[in-house]
């Protein structure tokens, strides 16, 4: 429905209607996020034609404007969002292209790091904290229950700190106004910058860990960075900034980007790009893998097979396992496996989750049973190759595109010349996933027609609320029209008292109605 919106949205201020879109997300998104992101997309009605991630978005802002200063140039993009912090060093360079046969700019990824819990609001939260500590120890308080079981009251702490954490920052203390927190008692105190420092110091070590990490992975040193930028609102706390500041040794990071815009910007010139309705700039951008990808063989039968890879070849069924795509790796860069089995085997395809500090988790994106290689091998008095090619899109999202048995022969031509001649063999693919599956058209539709009744339902209620607070709004405008005492001349006391305790019943009556499911004008006329 997020997104539902976000395209009507999109297609109101374009004055057109929207049908394609990239989408830049966290560069933590794994496999299983972005199938699941795709789906949402297409249910929404949309074409995602790539997945690109927030600082790859904002470096194509920054190339846009001309801000590289030399060829090539390292910059780091230290992006801080409200949920989490990431840090990109990326390769801005220029290239002869073949597709234009010109001079073009271009984007690698030289290294990546990220928290996916450190963001801007982990500081709203602490501020909140603080808040409910400075409540609970207010003498109207004493023998109370500790007010962050109210989550309501919660909620409500939680919305005052977004707006005096960036204060906080720049004052020294500030005077904090909570009204009617719990049981008609207001919060009234005064917070100081120390108080809050103290409670958010135990973050800069995280983000001094992923800017290291993220260096330490483009395989490169603290001053070999040209440029350093900032992206992301959590960044406006000048708090952040300091820590920001001493791990980069004093060194203060520009901010010539917008922080706000960057990302949807680069996204949206991004989309222009690959749509082929638009004639922009040529800026290409290398979409790459965030995580490695690896795969594991093994046969279907207690057969024995070749050699060629070192396998243990045994009469014992044969097991394999190796990388296939390596982290930072580009999507466009297809991979043709060649195995030289000779019997039904399956191949499985794993991805390999690695964050700072955490143990990787190793989860499994699919399985395929690849048949036919005994037929092949019981055909054939030559060795042969299984050939398996792979591909990840633009999304991100890899795939088995053809399985097929290669044996190569030689043939002698009429002018003497010895040619090889490749022999193909097609074999039957067996898919088994385990991330979901792309939806089918028909689950799209039911999907649709299920939000849609979600839409019309809250319209319906909306439309429920807005009678009901009408409704209400007559109740208490007659009620005070009654206890006016300019009005006592019109009616007297006995019919006074009677009229508030009909309209408390009408009011009584009407809210007993809506639960039960029905609108205020299908009240009984009685």
């Amino acid at each position: 429905m997020i997104l539902m919106d976000a395209k009507e949205m999109a297609a109101k201020m374009a004055q057109e209607s929207i049908a394609d879109c990239v989408v830049a997300v966290s560069p933590e998104f794994d496999t299983f996020q972005k199938m699941a992101l795709k789906n949402s997309l297409e249910i929404a009605g949309l074409k995602p034609l790539a997945f690109v991630s927030e600082n790859m978005a904002a470096s194509i802002r920054y190339a846009i404007d001309g801000l590289v200063a030399k060829d090539p140039s390292t910059v780091m993009y230290i992006n801080m969002g409200a949920g989490s912090f990431k840090v990109s060093l990326m390769k801005h360079f220029k290239e002869n292209s073949t597709e234009t046969q010109k001079v073009v700019d271009k984007i690698e990824v030289m290294g990546e790091a990220w928290d996916k819990t450190l963001g801007g609001r982990q500081f709203d939260y602490e501020v909140a904290e603080l808040l409910a500590d400075k409540f609970n120890a207010l003498p109207q308080r004493k023998g109370k229950k500790d007010i962050r079981e109210n989550k309501k009251a919660m909620r409500k702490l939680l919305a005052a700190a977004e707006g005096y954490k960036e204060k906080l920052t720049a004052a020294k203390f500030l005077k904090v106004y909570v009204d009617n927190l719990e049981d008609y008692v207001d919060l009234v105190v005064e917070i100081t910058r120390e108080e809050f420092e103290k409670r958010v110091s135990k973050f800069e070590p995280r983000v001094a860990r992923v800017i290291n990490e993220a260096i330490k992975d483009a395989n490169v040193q603290l001053p070999d960075v040209d440029a350093i930028e900032l992206v992301g609102s959590g960044l406006r706390v000048p708090l952040v900034m300091d820590m920001i500041v001493r791990a980069l040794n004093g060194t203060k990071p520009s901010q010539r980007l917008n922080q706000e815009e960057a990302i949807s910007f680069g996204s949206g010139f991004l989309a222009a790009r690959l749509s082929h309705s638009f004639k922009v700039k040529t800026i290409l951008p290398t979409l790459s893998s965030n995580y490695e990808i690896s795969m594991e063989l093994k046969s279907l039968h207690d057969t024995p097979c070749t050699d060629s890879l070192k396998l243990e070849c045994s009469k014992k069924p044969f097991h394999f396992r190796s990388a296939l795509m390596k982290r930072k790796e580009k999507y466009d860069t297809g991979k043709l496996v060649k195995i030289p089995f000779n019997s039904d085997f399956s191949a499985t395809l794993y991805e390999s989750i690695t964050d700072i500090g955490e143990a990787p988790v190793v989860r499994k994106l699919m399985s395929f049973k690849i048949k036919g290689v005994n037929e092949v091998a019981a055909k054939l008095d030559t060795p042969f190759k299984v050939h398996l090619k792979f591909e990840a899109d633009d999304l991100g999202i890899i795939g088995l595109m053809y399985a097929k048995a290669v044996a190569e022969r030689t043939v002698n031509e009429s002018d003497g010349k010895v040619r090889r001649v490749d022999d193909e063999y097609s074999l039957e693919v067996v898919k088994e996933s385990a991330y979901p599956l792309p939806m089918t058209p028909e689950q799209i539709k039911k999907a649709k027609q299920r939000i849609q009744e979600i839409v019309d339902k809250e319209k319906k209620e909306l439309e429920r609320s807005k009678e009901k607070n009408a409704f209400e709004s007559a109740i208490y405008n007659v009620r005070d029209w009654l206890n006016d005492e300019k009005n006592e001349k019109f009616i007297d006391a006995t019919m006074k008292e009677k009229l508030i305790g009909f309209l408390a019943e009408v009011r009584t009556y009407a809210n007993r109605r809506r639960r039960n499911g029905f609108t205020l004008l299908e009240r009984n006329p009685k």
